[in-house]
């Protein structure tokens, strides 16, 4: 035989040694494992049958033989009529984590059914199969065995809470080297089933890949297609989690997931056994005493701040509802325990700024594991049956599953530092002060804001803010320097100079002065009113501009004023008293006008109008001083008036207006009159209004180029009058009959008492700018 067939001959005996060996290695194992299950049965047949526990084993494996049933599976049977039964999942979500209690008494039992199933038989075995695991490995090892109510799970971790919120993988069973060393520490991260279950405090089922990537995207790329993370609790808290995978869809019911649940309570229980002993977990051990003492209580003895740490209560649901301050170190102790000397609770002692600010912040930490920081918390207290505020910053670190608070006083002084600070910015002042002894000076940050210097260089030397005065301002400084020493106040307006030029200050000082009477430290406030400077100057230069302004507008007003005054031949003229009226609007008879001119050899012209649109002045004089032209120059009223629409449609082709035109002969009885709109003149005949003066009317003026105004006469008796008005009168506001108050207005004697018999009425008719006309023929 050759030396090469010698060497793989001896590496074939060694691989077969050391299968061999594996092999025996296993069973030894697993005879450990379920040797605690045969010999609990063995103790039960003997106490049945009345025998001793030898005897009783061969009628174990009798029974076996005949059964066809394995021995360990049958021991565990008949264990399995003793034990409680499993946990009902009664309002378990099929998709979504349920809302029920995790802890270890929601997990108790009641009695298991006589006929043992294969199911109760096969988890029975698992947990005591997990009771006796020796690792964390062999635990999670021990549940991928199932295969009675689902498919063998391809995946189990098992992972313990550390102090910061994370979860540290401490066993597993199917995961790769690389999977492993990627969930070797999980941080307090959302969207995570197995960190939901631990927040939570209750079961996670995913048997939708759909539901699962919307609900949780961070696990969506995962090779499953069914997950189940379950809590891991002793008591109130939780220790852990527990998570199981498919790699094919799985379907339980009800009572399946209750099975599968009732595994959480061996495997919290053993994975508390062994996070204690420190040669099977190299972590941090989950013991009270090392949450408490071996290192929280002995870190917040070290501070000199107020510390405590709070414990959380859940209530039935497993949220957390108060907390209980569970330890203090020395500087806290006053506030940690009530005055029965018991624990101190947070909503119990602060139940306004506990409620409403502090609980919440506790419990985020608590379920996140992010720290929190609460600035200027204002705490009232009440200690002998006074009541005290403090302001307080309040900082919140999870630790395990407790809460670190700590906390700083904010002095009082503090707080007014920070609102001066924010004075001093909102209103560009500053603050320093000069020790004469020392030399020394100070300034506030306003101080470098207002100057544009440097923080960072300090204060500068008196020589270099002497530069930054203007020359004239220095002088006046140091003059006046001598009233500090008689305990008066300086206040005085500074120019800048060189980098400050074009700026202005206030500056007030006042100094502290030794038994001497000599100043021994200067303090002065500075503030920046450049702006206000400006303004003065410029509201100065606008006012000298607005006196200006004003001696100007009373110049155009006076000018206005005469411009617009009508045309008056108020009298006895041709026979008749005439009288004219103009009632103001907003514009002051900017809209509407009269005229009453003599006419060679003997006769008054009468013109009246409006002028329609915003801003009409203009308007209004171009008509006015047309229509008047035409009267003087002799025409007659229609052929003034169809002038003046000639020339109004041309030079103000966007407007219309109205007009009323009449002649007046000396010693005749007749009226000649022409009107462009609607308001036809009312009679007045033997004091009583008789209807309109008959005539035709013609179309406002600028409505067509075109348009024609025949006269109209009119012939009046003694006594008798003519009342001429603008449009205005007829769009009255608020009136239904507005030309019946006219009319009833029109037998007064003059203009003004026409006007003021419509004021008095139960509506007044005139909405806006009007004018009136009043001629009444002597008697």
């Amino acid at each position: 035989m050759s030396e090469d067939g010698g060497t793989a001959e001896s590496m074939d005996a060694l691989a077969r040694t050391v299968d061999r060996l594996r092999s025996e290695r296993d069973g030894l194992r697993e005879a450990m494992r379920n040797r605690a299950v045969i010999e609990q049965a063995k103790g039960m047949m003997a106490e049945r049958l009345s025998t001793d526990p030898e005897e009783a084993f061969g009628h174990l494996v009798e029974l076996s033989t005949r059964s066809n049933v394995k021995v360990v599976e049958l021991a565990a049977a008949i264990v399995a009529r003793r034990q409680p039964e499993l946990p009902d999942a009664r309002g378990v979500a099929p998709d979504e984590p349920p809302d029920i209690p995790s802890t270890a008494d929601s997990l108790a039992v009641t009695a298991l059914p006589v006929d043992p199933t294969a199911l109760r038989t096969e988890l029975r075995l698992i947990g005591t199969r997990i009771s006796a695991a020796t690792s964390f490995d062999e635990l999670a090892g021990s549940i991928t065995v199932a295969t009675a109510a689902w498919p063998a799970p391809a995946n189990v971790i098992v992972m313990l809470l550390e102090g910061d919120g994370a979860l540290r993988l401490v066993g597993a069973a199917g995961l790769s080297v690389t999977s492993r060393s990627q969930w070797d520490r999980l941080p307090p991260i959302e969207n995570v089933p197995i960190v939901a279950a631990v927040r939570k405090r209750a079961p996670v089922f995913l048997f939708d890949m759909e539901a699962m990537s919307q609900q949780y995207p961070v696990v969506a790329d995962r090779p499953h297609e069914a997950l189940v993370a379950m809590p891991l609790t002793s008591g109130d808290a939780v220790i852990g989690a527990l998570e199981v995978t498919w790699p094919e869809p799985v379907k339980m019911d009800e009572s399946k997931r209750s099975q599968l649940l009732w595994l959480a309570g061996p495997a919290a229980r053993r994975c508390e056994e062994l996070a204690a002993r420190p040669e099977s977990f190299t972590g941090t051990s989950l013991s009270e005493d090392s949450v408490d003492v071996g290192l929280a209580s002995i870190f917040m003895s070290a501070l000199s701040a107020p510390a405590v740490l709070l414990a959380p209560r859940f209530g039935d649901d497993g949220r957390v509802v108060d907390f209980d301050a569970e330890r203090a170190n020395k500087a806290a102790s006053t506030v940690a325990t009530t005055a029965a000397g018991g624990p101190a609770r947070l909503l119990t002692a602060l139940p306004d700024v506990g409620s409403r600010l502090l609980f919440p912040a506790f419990a985020e930490t608590l379920s996140d594991g992010k720290p929190r920081q609460l600035g200027d918390v204002a705490v009232t207290t009440t200690r002998r049956g006074r009541e005290r505020t403090y302001h307080v910053d309040v900082r919140a670190s999870r630790v395990w599953n407790r809460v670190l608070v700590t906390w700083t006083v904010v002095p009082e002084a503090t707080q007014r530092h920070e609102a001066l600070l924010l004075a001093e910015e909102a209103f560009g002042t500053g603050a320093f002060s000069l020790n004469l002894e020392t030399a020394e000076s100070h300034w506030t940050p306003g101080m470098y804001r207002i100057t544009g210097l440097d923080p960072a260089k300090g204060v500068p030397p008196p020589d270099a803010i002497a530069a930054l005065i203007h020359p004239e301002d220095q002088a006046t400084l140091l003059a006046d320097a001598n009233g500090l020493r008689s305990g008066n106040t300086l206040r005085r307006e500074l120019r800048g100079t060189g980098a400050l030029e074009g700026r202005y200050f206030i500056v007030e000082i006042r100094a502290d002065r030794t038994a001497d009477g000599e100043v021994s430290l200067i303090r002065g406030a500075c503030r920046d009113v450049t702006r206000f400077h400006r303004l003065r100057t410029r509201l100065r230069r606008e006012r000298v501009s607005a006196a200006a302004s004003r001696g100007e507008r009373d110049k155009l007003r006076g000018i206005a004023t005469e411009m617009l005054r009508p045309l008056s031949a108020h009298g006895t003229t041709a026979g008749f008293d005439i009288t004219g009226h103009l009632r103001h609007g907003s514009n002051a008879a900017a809209r509407c006008w009269y005229d009453v001119m003599a006419l060679p050899p003997g006769g008054v012209a009468l013109v009246l109008g409006e002028v329609n649109g915003d801003d009409p002045t203009a308007a209004m004089l171009l008509l006015r001083h047309a229509a008047i032209a035409y009267a003087l120059a002799g025409w007659d009223p229609g052929d003034g008036v169809a002038a003046a629409n000639t020339l109004f449609a041309s030079l103000a082709p966007e407007r219309t207006a109205t007009m009323t035109m009449a002649r007046l002969d000396d010693g005749s009885p007749t009226v000649t009159w022409v009107t462009a709109g609607r308001s036809a003149p009312v009679v007045v005949q033997e004091g009583r209004a008789a209807p309109p003066a008959s005539g035709s009317l013609g179309l406002p003026l600028g409505a067509s180029r075109s348009a024609s105004y025949p006269s109209n006469e009119t012939r009046l008796g003694r006594g008798d009058q003519i009342l001429m008005y603008t449009d205005g009168l007829l769009g009255a506001d608020g009136r239904a009959r507005p030309f019946d108050a006219l009319c009833e207005a029109a037998t007064r004697r003059s203009a003004d008492e026409v006007d003021r018999a419509l004021r008095e009425g139960r509506a007044d008719p005139i909405g806006s700018d009007a004018g009136l006309l009043l001629a009444r023929r002597r008697a």
